[in-house]
């Protein structure tokens, strides 16, 4: 292992600290900023092996999104662009997976946010669908574990493929972890880049410690050859929501970002090692759920500040709906705890 690169269960040395937690905080905006920052790069992306494997739970998935719609029911052209994303197959997975570990029921997402379609010259043929889900709630027993659950796509042919999701924890259950991943391939994957960590909501080893290591622990360690250390220039020295655990990668080529190859299997390891974190989990004495709730909204607000993506996706969706989809649907938490119960009252 190279000095400083830090992950897979043990807290970094004095000397490896700051080196391994700079950078860290990547959403599908900062790896975005990441490949658009290189020189001579252009936006450009591949065609897609639909081939599916079966999970190792040996529960097979399909190879059509059952549970996504048709993003412009009329226009055969542009459904087919995210029906046969080159994320796909990762987005139904993880559809598929949360569905059968919960139960959960769809968000309905504010009109014309749940689908974007391309309105610039930059954008044409560029298509984006989210999908939200929540912990169901029965009049006899509280919400389960998941708060929030985002999935989104984004395909615009050979010029850009990505993945972007996010668990946020039910604030009953703690200070818990946000499970983020985010992988991209752009110029027909001549250029990609992988990323899932579970974002800390306190700062300290202690948190990494109690919350994080003794899920992950050393299981990674045998893809640790893939692994790399994210730049520093997008968020400085000290990025407030970075885990040690963090798993970083830029692939050569389309064939590591397939269905059961390596990255695959980290991005299974670190989903179903954090769904089997929140079956565990319990809520703990002495809550106070207001700090929980501030914190989560802190991430998005973090993250608002600092996504690269905003203006990408302005550039291809246009600047009043990537405007929209990242104060409604990619970071919903902007308002904080107080505001949030101010309204409350006012409508009591």
């Amino acid at each position: 292992m190279r000095p400083g690169l830090r992950r897979f269960g043990a807290m970094p040395t004095s000397r490896e600290t700051k080196a391994s937690r700079v950078g860290r905080r990547l959403t599908l905006v900062s790896l975005c900023a990441l490949v658009l920052s290189a020189p001579a790069f252009s936006l450009v992306g591949g065609s897609v092996d639909r081939a599916v494997p079966r999970r190792r739970s040996g529960v097979a998935f399909q190879k059509q999104g059952r549970h996504w719609n048709p993003t412009s029911p009329g226009n055969v052209a542009q459904d087919a662009v995210i029906q046969d994303a080159f994320f796909r197959p990762w987005a139904d997975w993880l559809d598929d997976h949360f569905r059968e570990e919960f139960d959960l029921e769809l968000v309905q997402l504010p009109e014309g946010l749940d689908v974007g379609h391309g309105t610039t010259p930059a954008g044409n043929g560029a298509v984006a669908q989210t999908r939200v889900y929540t912990s169901r709630r029965s009049e006899d027993q509280d919400a389960g574990p998941i708060r929030r659950l985002r999935i989104s796509i984004f395909a615009q042919g050979s010029k850009l493929q990505a993945l972007n999701a996010v668990v946020y924890p039910a604030y009953s259950l703690g200070p818990l972890p946000i499970l983020c991943i985010d992988i991209l391939s752009f110029n027909d994957h001549q250029r990609q880049l992988f990323a899932t960590d579970w974002a800390p909501l306190q700062i300290g080893a202690a948190y990494a410690d109690a919350h994080i290591a003794p899920f992950l622990g050393q299981d990674m360690v045998g893809y640790q050859g893939l692994a790399t250390i994210p730049g520093t220039r997008i968020y400085g020295e000290e990025p407030e929501f970075f885990s040690p655990h963090m798993f970083f990668s830029r692939p050569v080529g389309s064939a590591l970002l397939t269905p059961g190859a390596a990255l695959w299997e980290v991005f299974q390891d670190y989903v179903e090692k954090y769904s089997a974190m929140l079956h565990s989990a319990q809520p703990p004495l002495n809550l106070d759920v207001s700090e929980v709730e501030q914190r989560q909204a802190d991430y998005d607000h973090w993250h608002s500040q600092r996504d690269p993506a905003v203006p990408l996706l302005g550039r291809l969706f246009g600047h009043q709906w990537a405007d929209d989809f990242f104060k409604e649907v990619a970071f919903p938490g902007l308002e904080s705890a107080s505001q949030r119960q101010e309204r409350k009252l006012v409508h009591v």
